[in-house]
């Protein structure tokens, strides 16, 4: 794993530490949409509803193949956030749009069903573009994943953008600096520790208070950094910012990383953030 801190927080949160007092916000209620997770064309980044299940096109599109009656107790009905490659923009039969989400797979994706009120915003996606869709799977139809009233929460670079080293900079320090929060979002409130216990919020805020610790210091540094660059708040609910956590775990774990994992922009995140 090439972001040393992610290990890092889950090896010092092991150790018995006392717990503090509630350590302050990282963000201060809605980002300026100055911060770099929300410099992509429009509609600007959308805070994440509550209960939200975050899941990658490809993490949804194999729990379904692997076993379509345990993916329906997990995911049906559910609203979801899902960060993903755009495959393909159009509309079917009835003319509902549909947007196919890439899952790294030949003849399959995962559907996304837009409603009408957002046919603006989808006019402004592009097949090949990193998006975040905030919607309620459905389950399957025609063996692929189904999620509908589909909303575009975030709308990021396309695969062929030419790497703009300084926004993946500053992306990746919004990135650790909402380190805890977005930990949480995409593990859940059972964020397990490295002797395999579960992670408490008492041990989060005296890891977070303790200004020795690397983690802390990261923090601190990346707030610096972000502060130099005009950027005083940065929102921890913005969709994209987990997905160079997910990416970077899941290309340990995977032989097939998710496609949108192997965009440029991703992996220039994720080497700006061992730095």
């Amino acid at each position: 794993m090439r972001a040393w801190w992610l290990v890092a927080v889950l090896t010092v949160v092991g150790c018995k530490q006392e717990a503090g007092r509630a350590p302050e916000q990282v963000a201060a209620a809605p980002s300026d949409t100055s911060g770099p997770a929300a410099r992509a064309p429009s509609p600007p980044p959308a805070p994440a509803a509550p209960g939200l299940i975050l899941v990658g096109p490809r993490q949804l599109w194999e729990a379904y193949a692997e076993n379509e009656v345990a993916a329906d107790m997990k995911y049906r009905s559910k609203q979801v956030e899902v960060t993903g490659l755009i495959q393909d923009i159009a509309k079917d039969a009835t003319d509902n749009i549909v947007i196919s989400l890439d899952v790294g797979e030949m003849m399959s994706s995962v559907m996304c069903l837009v409603p009408d009120e957002q046919m603006q915003a989808v006019a402004e996606l592009a097949k090949g573009q990193l998006v975040a869709f905030h919607g309620t799977v459905r389950g399957l139809l025609l063996k692929r994943p189904v999620i509908k009233d589909c909303r575009v929460a975030w709308a990021g670079p396309k695969a062929k953008d030419k790497i703009d080293k300084e926004s993946a900079r500053l992306f990746a320090r919004s990135v650790e600096s909402c380190s805890f929060q977005l930990m949480l979002r995409l593990r859940g409130p059972n964020m397990k520790r490295a002797d395999g216990g579960v992670v408490t919020n008492e041990e989060l805020r005296a890891l977070a208070e303790s200004p020795n610790t690397p983690v802390a210091k990261m923090i601190a540094r990346a707030r610096a950094d972000l502060a130099d660059a005009g950027i005083n708040s940065v929102s921890c609910e913005q969709p994209a910012l987990v997905l160079p956590i997910r990416c970077d775990e899941g290309e340990a774990q995977s032989k097939h990383p998710a496609p949108e994992c192997r965009l440029q922009f991703v992996d220039a995140v994720i080497n700006e953030m061992q730095h």
